[in-house]
């Protein structure tokens, strides 16, 4: 086996992931690169020279080939080091999460998955669940969601860092052209009650790190908890607060022919996120990408009585 013969799978549950990427390099020199069709715009973002060196660039169904040709490589400028760097950081220790949950109900509805990306950096628990055995950034979500009271400042610090890191780090893996295009960050629509939003929090640290345009959207209704719901009572209660501009507190002139990153602390069904991607597409945004600092182990609703 050749040194560049790699594959990148998640290696907590690489069945919940739609990353793949593998490189090969064959006896006469020449190198093969493969990917989940998902990833390839990421790819050609941040690593231009393999269309560059390739004879005719990406090719495929969901499962993607690059060939370059040994006449044609060129190591010093393909850097493969840097890529596997990449690769192994997005593809084994993030998470990018497909639709395939509520995807049903989205056809229900009449509602398009208008996420381009959606990664998440951590689950909350390890994998096979164990109450109480969370990931670090599962432990610092939880601490600054629900147990923010008892933390002392330097605790708070602590995991406010570990999350804002998260936070930068997914959002350093996206295909984000920041020297032409618009770049919005934003969050959910929140209750105007001005309780604590993590992901507010997580939202205006990311925008000052990479000094981007904020947009922290409100509700002007109140909306009911989400606790209890099921997947589709919570897809339609997201429904019902879209269908009317009214309901929501947005600069609306901020949305067409931008691109948003819509930062959230916990993913679980993917409902929120996506139905706002939907509404800010609906309203000419140009592209939509969610980042979660945590996936939860669940995938469906609040309901059922195991808790997660």
């Amino acid at each position: 086996m050749n040194i560049w013969e790699v594959e990148f799978k998640n290696q907590k549950s690489s069945s919940r992931s739609d990353f793949w990427f593998c490189i090969t390099e064959d006896d006469n020199g020449n190198y093969n690169f493969y990917a989940s069709r998902h990833i390839i715009d990421c790819l050609n973002f941040h690593f231009p020279q393999l269309q560059a060196q390739s004879y005719k660039g990406w090719s495929g169904d969901n499962t993607q080939k690059l060939w370059i040709p040994c006449w044609k490589r060129d190591d010093a400028t393909l850097k493969l080091e840097e890529i596997y760097k990449w690769a192994d950081f997005a593809g084994n220790l993030c998470l990018w999460l497909p639709n395939k949950f509520t995807s049903t109900l989205f056809v229900k509805y009449n509602i398009s998955d208008c996420l381009r990306y959606c990664i998440a950096r951590d689950f909350n628990f390890w994998p096979p669940y164990v109450k109480d055995a969370r990931t670090e950034a599962g432990e610092a979500e939880y601490r600054l969601k629900y147990k923010l009271e008892t933390l002392s400042k330097d605790e708070c610090k602590k995991y406010q860092n570990v999350l804002n890191e998260a936070t930068y780090e997914m959002a350093s893996l996206l295909p984000l052209y920041y020297n032409f295009e618009p770049v919005v960050v934003t969050t959910i629509p929140v209750g105007s009650d001005n309780k604590f939003s993590l992901a507010q929090e997580l939202a205006k640290a990311l925008q000052q790190r990479v000094n981007l345009n904020l947009c922290l959207p409100s509700l002007r209704i109140s909306k009911h908890a989400s606790k209890g719901l099921s997947v589709e009572d919570k897809l339609k209660a997201w429904h019902d607060i879209y269908s009317s501009n009214s309901n929501i507190d947005i600069d609306y002139s901020m949305i067409p022919n931008s691109n948003f990153i819509i930062v959230d602390d916990l993913y679980q069904s993917g409902i929120t996120i996506r139905m706002y991607a939907d509404f800010l597409k609906k309203h000419g945004a140009k592209n939509v990408y969610g980042i979660s600092c945590v996936k939860s182990l669940r995938d469906d609703d609040n309901t059922r009585a195991k808790e997660m």
